[in-house]
């Protein structure tokens, strides 16, 4: 017994291409920030983001005072975004940022 329905093969040049998002839209500009907030460290720092330094930095930066604690929100750390602005005023107005965890300065 054959069913209604028919197959058709499909090539790999008449398949459909899935919709792809570019790295802008994905991570937003270094300096877009929104205007009020709270930020976890993902969204702080890390290649792309607005502090571009690594996570073992930003703890050596923690413990030694240069970057803000922030505080604890539902259990995850989280910072103001008034706090990280100011961390990166300051680096702007320094016109370097201090040592990375791993020795060299972060550029």
């Amino acid at each position: 017994m054959k069913s209604g329905l028919q197959c058709k093969a499909v090539t790999k040049s008449q398949a459909p291409e899935p919709e792809e998002k570019s790295t802008a839209e994905i991570i937003p500009p270094r300096r877009e920030l929104p205007e009020i907030g709270f930020l976890t460290l993902d969204q702080v720092v890390g290649k792309g983001r607005p502090i571009p330094v690594s996570q073992a930095t930003w703890y050596a930066w923690r413990k030694a005072g240069i970057a803000p604690q922030g505080i604890m929100l539902g259990g995850k750390r989280v910072y103001t975004v008034a706090s990280i602005t100011k961390l990166i005023e300051n680096f702007e107005l320094r016109g370097t940022a201090p040592i990375s965890a791993s020795g060299g300065s972060v550029q």
